[in-house]
């Protein structure tokens, strides 16, 4: 038959074993709640970034506050309205992205510090069945999964950046043979000119030469005339 003080100490594994569970079921509902949030912010900068795309076929009239905004952070004309629209919209956007995540990590080190104090109030640094470990691993797969977001993030800007890299590439190219194609054609019509040119001159020659030849067969006719009115005097 086993003592009291030994019956007290499966009593309070047993406690201790119920506490844990307890406390990993509560950490695993803030972690699911925790990705949940996240997929639910990812979703509204999609939404976001879909209603930006429709904004840019309208003509809208953003309001003298988020103007104000804009010329704070940049000191410049708006010589293009369009251009200026998009940049406050995206000015306003990273302002909300900024504040959002801040939040959400505020949130998460709260939650982080209260489940680390309720463990050391619990069993303090002893952990003789390794529970603290798992504890650990799960927040450091909630530090995964935000590494993950932010390297998505970091990922689809630079696809962004290199999307309008290409878009300014080819409206160059598009340039250049615009340009090349403007230079072939003036060639062309400087060449047509040159030839019009001396096909007129050739022809200004071929008259000439007709006229020469015409006010040569009318001297001719008249040298005749006149020897035959000699020939006649002389009869």
């Amino acid at each position: 038959m086993s003592s009291p003080s030994s019956a007290n100490v499966v009593a309070l594994r047993g406690q201790k074993r119920k506490a844990d569970e307890d406390l990993l079921e509560a950490i695993k509902k803030r972690r699911f709640d925790y990705l949940k949030e996240i997929e639910e912010e990812k979703q509204k900068r999609e939404e976001l970034a879909r209603i930006l795309e429709e904004d840019e076929e309208e003509d809208e009239d953003f309001t003298a506050f988020g103007r104000s905004i804009c010329d704070y952070f940049y000191d410049h004309t708006y010589e293009d309205p369009e251009k200026e629209d998009l940049r406050i919209q995206e000015l306003l956007r990273e302002m909300e992205e900024q504040k959002t995540m801040k939040r959400l990590q505020y949130e998460a080190d709260e939650e982080a510090d209260y489940y680390s104090s309720l463990y050391d109030e619990l069993y303090g640094e002893d952990d003789e069945d390794g529970h603290e470990l798992d504890v650990e691993e799960e927040w450091a797969e909630v530090d995964l999964d935000e590494e993950e977001f932010e390297e998505e993030e970091e990922e689809e800007e630079g696809q962004l950046v290199e999307e309008e890299e290409e878009e300014c590439l080819e409206e160059e190219e598009f340039e250049e043979e615009d340009q090349e194609d403007r230079e072939l054609e003036e060639e062309e019509e400087y060449l047509e000119e040159e030839e019009i040119g001396e096909e007129e001159e050739e022809e200004g020659q071929w008259i000439e030469e007709e006229q020469e030849e015409e006010y040569l067969e009318e001297r001719y006719e008249e040298e005749q005339e006149e020897d035959e009115e000699i020939d006649v005097i002389n009869i």
